[in-house]
């Protein structure tokens, strides 16, 4: 499937040496997380993210999701970083407690 895409998420990825030699481009988890919310309208929901079960967010950069939502433009991807955080947030203080 082809898709045309906002200018803005031409970030968030690294030149990665491939099996066979060439290099691939690699997305960040913070990258393949906005591009999901990105391709997948239905991932933007609150609940379609708790939906996914996110494990770890202590692995995610936080700054460098609100930075890669902002720099597309779009409001839905600034939310999606937003309630990332919080969920983020969420996680941090469960482990806290226990």
């Amino acid at each position: 499937m082809y898709r045309h895409v906002n200018l803005g998420m031409f970030s968030g990825y690294s030149a990665e040496p491939g099996k066979n030699g060439p290099l691939v481009l690699a997305a960040s988890p913070e990258k393949a997380l906005l591009d999901l919310a990105y391709l997948d309208l239905g991932a933007v929901a609150p609940h379609a993210l708790e939906e996914l079960r996110l494990q770890n967010m202590d692995r995610l950069d936080l700054d460098t999701l609100a930075t890669l939502a902002e720099r597309t433009g779009l409001s839905r991807l600034r939310r999606v970083a937003e309630r990332v955080a919080e969920m983020a947030a969420a996680e941090r203080a469960e482990y806290e407690r226990l």
